[in-house]
């Protein structure tokens, strides 16, 4: 008789990785002067260029995902996922599911969830633009987004976005 058993939650996957890639819609657009601290943050357009977000209400296009396959660049970062490059062409999720890190009150998060973008005063681990589960005077509402369950031990979950529509 076997006797495997799984005694730990599988992890919800890496930021900035698109998680059910058969009903994604990704458009490419070059990067901005204002480089992504991360994979998995919400952009805006900018002079026909991605950017983070960088103030209350900025329009978000969609994530910037990672691009596939991804291949490190050395052994201490093998998958390439501290840090998306500061010049080329990035992939932006405009519509579907995606791996994302939570910044701030993970336990709090739930299917169907609001999502919150940071917009202003970031400390420690919170940067602007990053994503939140509470709300409060320095973030506002992604209203095209919703959490899809929990997060993991690392603090990733996924998120659905559908922004589709907004620029067809």
């Amino acid at each position: 008789m076997t006797t495997n058993t799984i005694l730990f939650r599988m992890l919800q996957g890496i930021a900035g990785i698109i998680t059910r890639v058969w009903q994604a819609q990704v458009e490419s657009f070059p990067l901005g002067a204002t480089a992504f601290p991360a994979y998995g943050l919400p952009c805006k357009i900018s002079s026909g260029t991605i950017i983070p977000i960088t103030s209350t209400g900025d329009p978000v296009y969609g994530i910037l995902a990672k691009p596939f396959p991804t291949t490190g660049k050395n052994a201490s970062d093998p998958l390439a996922a501290a840090v998306p490059p500061t010049t080329g062409v990035a992939d932006v999720l405009t519509k579907g599911y995606i791996s994302v890190f939570i910044q701030n009150a993970p336990a709090s998060v739930n299917a169907g969830g609001v999502v919150y973008v940071r917009f202003q005063n970031p400390s420690g681990a919170k940067i602007v633009g990053g994503l939140e589960s509470v709300t409060s005077a320095d973030v506002y509402a992604l209203t095209n987004a919703r959490f899809t369950g929990n997060v993991d031990g690392s603090g990733n979950g996924e998120i659905y976005i559908d922004n589709a529509g907004a620029h067809a």
